[in-house]
């Protein structure tokens, strides 16, 4: 018995220590890093026995000594087989699995692959956009990536700004399931027509400079490709409930089915957003819907995807910039601005908000309450539709084309305007700073000393509107097709040949959007109509179009060849594009129409990846672009006259880089100099004789050059520290001497000027050039997380005038530089299955943003008045004290609550 129960023990020993090591790991996304939960891992021996990855794709196994084949499978992928030796110590193996759908991914996203493409990227996994981005407009969440600096400007919903490597957003390339969005006339993106599509993005990848897309797209910074989830997502469903401090709500619901028979499959997703902000006054209300449907064939996938973002919305402008002693007086005081250039108010917070204020309409009811009026608001709608088909030709061939439209309706309110188009002069209140509207709607509707709301002239019995609040409309019809073709030459070589084309027309007007108390507006804005037969022809009203009317027409058609090499060692990519844009632009109310007049662009980029080792690569991008100019620059102001001075612009890039990866470190690190020719820019001036402000369009010459870094370190399996960083010198590069300049006075004549200026060494504004930020995400347990984030910002110039940069002698003064900063934030959240239902999970998620609520300028204008400026004489010292500014925003707390299965 006793030797029994010896043998037992030394048995159960041997099988203790057999079972004594690990192999861990996690399985991810080929080409998007997205962890996969609940992969499959099993011993191919034994398929019975194994485990499954957890909601961060990680997975644990426990084995004995020895040499193990494991079989890793996940829906939409091929099984992947691993074999791992385990000898004396635990064993990390991370599994990249690629998707069936990879290859159309690749194809028609343009996605950069890790070690095979020769630029810099970062992908931003769809988990990180849901712990980080907490409520705040998508561009927000790529702070993180070095070299982009993101605001919320003014700070209304939908409102934000990206720059990437200093490049504004309008030379930032937007792509959305491989269909550019930026706008066709001044290529900036308008985030707030894409509000909700954070909640179905399969992945978001961030390429710094000249990028991989195919396409001609003005990614001269870079580009940003959102990719939605299609068929090869699994069926899952979520709801989601968030709301900050200010009372800010927004509601997301999501559903995929992923594969159904017939190899069908559907996306839908719905959200609404409502509340105020942490500006005063600033309201919003916005919805969106998705909906995607996937039918895969024996050789074909077809897509057909229907999105849009109904929304309304408070802003600030430029204009609503103020002083800093106006935001805050502390502050201002710290930057030793002297109180004597204070305005008559001051303190009054750094959400403070002039851009709205109180009325009571009492022309048919003398006890009307008050009600707020908002003279900067934005309305939007801009669905899109788009029908892809992938086609799988042979084993050598595939082909993609995509059919796309999108219908723009909308526009906003910036502010009273009087007549003859000028500008409303307001008296604002001493205490709160606000504007008076009333004397405005009494003046429309009352009998004053001097004036009567009645006017023989137009009529007898109707009251005639003096002061009213227009809108700016800017409706589109944007259509296109995209078509590739990809052809495998062998294993190695693949080329890609296809064309992009589009038709675009945008109206824009100012229609009267309220007539404050009035019944009509007096405009003569419109040549084709002779006011003198009949003065009551200029009586307009509520949605008639005054002011401008015009409409501009694009059409594009451009065409690439592309050649790609790679080998487990070495790959090189080339890439040849040529452009052609015709542009016209008919102007209603002046009666009369530009000619086509056509537009030849071309590209040139290409470079090479070398993988050293498993750990390390190395590799060497550079290019050409001779661009053509958007179309707002190829003519004169919103006149039909072309701009002779809009030529192509033209930049030339190069870039290397370097990364060094194990399974405990990572760490990138790029540089770069890209040369940009011939940007266009309006420059003018002040006559002092005449008074009359003369300007032109002219191209500029700048240098971008820098160095970016960011590092992951996994010391151990629960903790993750994250870090990047960017060194940038962007400057300026022109000088011109009699440049001439115009003045058109309205009725058909043009005088001109002449002018000197010098930009040469002047900093560009607008972006941080020194960035340094570091991240420590911690998982205590399963489900659970925690992170605190850090980010410094300095070296950020305030915009500029560059006809207002130069002393007498012509040299160049620098713009004021903003004060530095750092902000932190901290989030957390836990995942949990319900107890009595496992198959539902519950998802907590709190942030606080701003931890420690810094005070600090986000946004700021050099040498600039604000039209409510109490002191007119402010000395233009390139300071603090001639700046306007924006504050960023307080520190903000939002809690989440959601549902997924």
């Amino acid at each position: 018995m006793k030797f029994l129960q010896l043998l037992l023990l030394v048995f159960l020993s041997g099988f203790a220590m057999g079972q004594n090591y690990t192999i861990s790991g996690t399985v991810t996304d080929e080409a998007t890093g997205e962890p996969l939960p609940g992969a499959n891992i099993v011993f191919a021996d034994n398929p019975g026995k194994g485990t499954a990855a957890d909601f961060d794709g990680k997975f644990s196994l426990k084995v004995n000594q020895g040499v193990h084949k494991l079989i890793v499978s996940f829906v939409g992928y091929p099984g992947k087989n691993i074999t791992v030796e385990v000898s004396h110590k635990d064993v990390t193996v991370d599994v990249a699995m690629k998707s069936r759908m990879l290859q159309e991914v690749e194809v028609v996203s343009d996605v950069a692959i890790d070690r095979k493409t020769p630029i810099a990227f970062m992908n931003i996994k769809p988990t990180k956009i849901e712990e980080e981005l907490a409520g705040r407009d998508l561009p927000m969440i790529l702070n993180t990536t070095p070299g982009v600096y993101a605001t919320q400007k003014g700070g209304g919903e939908g409102d934000a700004e990206i720059r990437m490597r200093g490049f504004g957003g309008e030379f930032i390339g937007v792509l959305l399931d491989g269909i550019p969005v930026n706008d066709m006339e001044n290529g900036t993106v308008y985030w707030s027509n894409w509000f909700g599509i954070n909640s179905i993005s399969r992945s978001m990848q961030v390429q710094r400079g000249l990028g991989s897309s195919k396409l001609a797209i003005p990614s001269v910074g870079g580009t940003v490709n959102i990719m939605t989830q299609g068929i090869e997502s699994k069926l899952s469903g979520s709801v989601k409930q968030s709301i900050d401090e200010f009372g800010k709500s927004t509601t997301n619901v999501g559903f995929n089915s992923g594969k159904l028979p017939g190899n069908w499959s559907f996306t839908m997703a719905g959200s609404y957003k409502t509340g105020k902000s942490w500006v005063d006054g600033m309201e919003s209300e916005a919805y969106f819907y998705f909906m995607k449907v996937n039918k895969r064939f024996k050789n074909h996938t077809l897509s057909l995807t229907a999105y849009g973002a109904p929304q309304w919305h408070v802003t600030r402008s430029r204009y609503d910039m103020q002083r800093i002693s106006v935001f805050d007086k502390d502050y201002a005081e710290d930057l030793d601005i002297n109180p004597e250039y204070f305005p008559e108010y001051e303190d009054m917070g750094i959400g403070f908000n002039q851009s709205y204020g109180y009325i009571r309409r009492t022309r048919y009811n003398e006890n009307a309450e008050e009600e707020k009026l908002n003279l900067n608001t934005n309305e939007y709608f801009k669905p899109m539709f788009y029908l892809k088909d992938y086609w799988v030709i042979n084993e050598q061939l595939e082909a993609y084309g995509i059919g796309y439209l999108s219908l723009g309706n909308g526009g906003g309110t910036g502010g009273l305007r009087g007549q003859n188009n000028t500008s409303v002069t307001l008296d604002y209140d001493d205490e709160t700073g606000l504007p008076h509207l009333q004397p405005l709607y009494d003046d429309n509707t009352q009998e004053g000393l001097w004036t009567s709301p009645v006017d023989p002239t137009y009529s007898d019995t109707e009251y005639r509107s003096r002061a009213i609040l227009p809108i700016n409309m800017n409706n589109h019809i944007w259509y296109g097709a995209l078509a590739n073709l990809t052809y495998k030459y062998s294993d190695e070589m693949v080329m890609d040949a296809g064309f992009d084309v589009r038709k675009y027309e945008g109206s824009h007007y100012s229609e009267i959007s309220d007539l404050l108390g009035g019944d009509y507006f007096v405009s003569r804005d419109d040549d084709r109509i002779d006011y003198s037969v009949d003065p009551k022809l200029a009586m307009v009203r509520e949605g008639d179009k005054i002011n401008f009317y015009n409409k501009g027409h694009a059409e594009w058609a451009g065409t690439y060849l592309q050649g790609e090499y790679s080998t487990p060692v070495f790959s090189a990519l080339l890439n040849i594009t040529g452009s052609t844009v015709n542009y016209k632009r008919e102007d209603f109310f002046g009666d009369t129409a530009s000619d086509w007049r056509n537009f030849k662009g071309w590209t040139v980029k290409g470079g090479f990846n070398y993988n050293f080792s498993e750990s390390m690569n190395a590799f060497v991008n550079m290019g050409y672009y001779n661009k053509v100019q958007m179309l707002n620059y190829v003519f004169n102001g919103y006149t039909v006259n072309f701009n002779e001075n809009a030529d192509n612009e033209r930049i030339k890039s190069i870039e290397v880089g370097y990364q060094y990866k194990s399974k405990i470190i990572s760490v990138r690190v790029n540089g770069y100099l890209t040369r940009w020719e011939n940007t266009m820019k309006r420059l003018g001036q002040r006559d002092e004789l005449d008074g009359n402000y003369y300007s032109t369009y002219v191209g500029l010459d700048a240098n971008h050059m820098g160095v970016e870094v960011d590092y992951t370190l996994k010391p151990i399996k629960q903790l993750e520290i994250t870090g990047w960083g960017s060194l940038g010198d962007w400057t300026w590069d022109s000088k011109f001497e009699d440049l001439t300049i115009y003045y058109n006075d309205g009725f058909g004549n043009e005088r001109e000027a002449t002018m000197d200026f010098n930009v040469k060494g002047l900093y560009v504004s607008d972006a941080a050039q020194t960035q340094f930020g570091t991240q420590i995400r911690y998982m205590p347990m399963k489900g659970m997380y925690a992170s605190i984030q850090g980010a410094y910002n300095a070296r950020y110039y305030a915009d500029f005038d560059p006809a207002d940069v130069n002393n007498p002698e012509g040299d160049v003064i620098q713009s004021w530089q903003v004060p530095e900063y750092t902000l932190f934030d901290f989030h957390a959240g836990y995942k949990f299955d319900l107890p009595w239902y496992e198959k539902i999970k519950m998802n907590i998620n709190f942030s606080v943003l701003n931890i420690f609520d810094t005070k600090y300028i986000s946004d700021a204008e050099n040498n600039a008045t604000p039209s409510t400026d109490a002191v007119a004489q402010v000395p233009q010292n390139f300071d603090a004290a001639a700046a306007t500014v924006f504050f960023g925003p307080p520190r903000i707390f939002r809690i989440s609550l959601g549902a997924s299965f």
